[in-house]
């Protein structure tokens, strides 16, 4: 008989078998050298289909493996950030100390199980809440990323992740998306209306007071509102590569984003249709032809005269200042779109100006805009 086993005095039995060099051992339930046989058999047959793993290597030490070999020399710098906070914060505590081969469906089953009722780690004042079905879906595709490609490199025999699909796990029952669709009624994007806008322009007012300290931050907040573009977008605008003075356009090829622990990085769009150009109303170029004379050395529009980690603080205050409700520079970015639709542009427009892969993303965002425009354009029949 190939192999061998061993029974032990509370029923069980351990299983041994050299296999190309390598010793391969297991412990199973056996109460008699029966059982003890058929266990044996199935162990020997499993080893040579390459079905076990005699690695014993943890979770921890291949996750490790994974970020240096595969991650970070494939993938962006801010994908390989998140990828090591979600390690560290979430998945290795839970996993970090198993071995891979003791990594099996039923745990899996578990962990994914415990993660719907996980919450943000959000700092005091701040409340935490149910994690969203984003957060989950990423801590997922990390999991199984991670042990496809133990498998690839034959680390283990099979991707125990294959077996549980993201369907199967029913993430419409997360606490936050039935939260989210209990107060979906209640809910709207924060945006201007057009009272507010004009009287933001009016407030901005960088037709004049030129030598204002903060001049820079109100030229970007109308640039956004009247472009849509977002902080990684404006980050990355050159004057000489992006902005075409005569033909009153600026593109969008090169983004900057934020990477703690390393600072401001360039990179190329994730997705190509975040690559854009983009007509510029009147108003904004001529007031970038005035900026420019302003700061005729600066390479960057405004990444060298803005602190972008700090231009939310800083347009909340002065919105403050001006008894305006608070928004962020993302809602301005809402603003630009749900102005335009607001005016009757038609949504597949409004999705190429933001960047959208299609306008399906573009109206569930503004569904609600959406609704009223089509209330204004059942109105409108009667007078055709």
């Amino acid at each position: 008989m190939a192999g061998s086993y061993q029974l032990l005095k509370n029923g069980k039995a351990r299983l041994q078998y050299m296999y190309k060099g390598d010793r391969y051992s297991e412990t199973v339930d056996a109460k008699n050298d029966k059982e003890a046989s058929t266990q044996l058999a199935t162990f020997v047959t499993a080893i040579r289909n390459n079905q076990v793993s005699n690695s014993n290597m943890t979770y921890l030490v291949f996750a490790q493996k994974w970020l240096d070999e595969y991650v970070r020399p494939n993938l962006s710098p801010t994908v390989a950030q998140n990828y090591k906070m979600y390690l560290n914060n979430r998945i290795l505590p839970y996993l970090g100390n198993k071995k891979l081969k003791d990594v099996d469906v039923n745990m899996l089953r578990n962990f994914f199980n415990e993660m719907k009722a996980w919450k943000t780690n959000h700092n005091p004042p701040r409340e935490n809440t149910p994690i969203s079905r984003g957060t989950y879906e990423k801590l997922y595709n990390i999991v199984t990323g991670s042990l496809q490609k133990a498998f690839e490199w034959e680390i283990i025999p099979t991707n125990p992740c294959k077996r549980i699909s993201i369907q199967s796990l029913r993430l419409d029952r997360l606490p936050s998306e039935i939260e989210k669709r209990k107060n979906s009624n209640n809910q709207k994007i924060r945006a201007y209306d057009k009272k507010t806008y004009h009287r933001v322009l009016e407030l901005l007012d960088n037709n004049n007071n030129y030598d204002d300290e903060h001049r820079p931050h109100k030229v970007c907040t109308e640039f956004i509102l009247k472009t849509g573009l977002c902080i990684s977008e404006l980050a990355g605008l050159e004057w000489e590569r992006d902005w075409n003075k005569d033909e009153a356009t600026i593109s969008v090829s090169i983004i900057q984003v934020y990477i703690r622990g390393k600072g401001w990085i360039q990179k190329e769009p994730k997705e190509k249709c975040r690559t854009r150009i983009l007509s510029l109303p009147s108003s904004i170029n001529n007031i970038l032809i005035k900026f420019r004379e302003e700061h005729p050395k600066e390479k960057f529009i405004f990444f060298e005269l803005i602190n972008f980690n700090s231009y939310t603080d800083w347009l909340e205050k002065w919105e403050e200042e001006n008894s305006i409700d608070k928004l962020t520079a993302h809602e301005l970015r809402h603003s630009h779109a749900t102005l335009l639709l607001q005016a009757g542009t038609p949504v597949k427009y409004i999705s190429k100006r933001l960047g959208h892969s299609n306008t399906h993303i573009t109206e569930n965002v503004y569904i609600e805009y959406l609704t009223e425009h089509d209330e204004e354009v059942a109105n409108t029949i009667d007078n055709i």
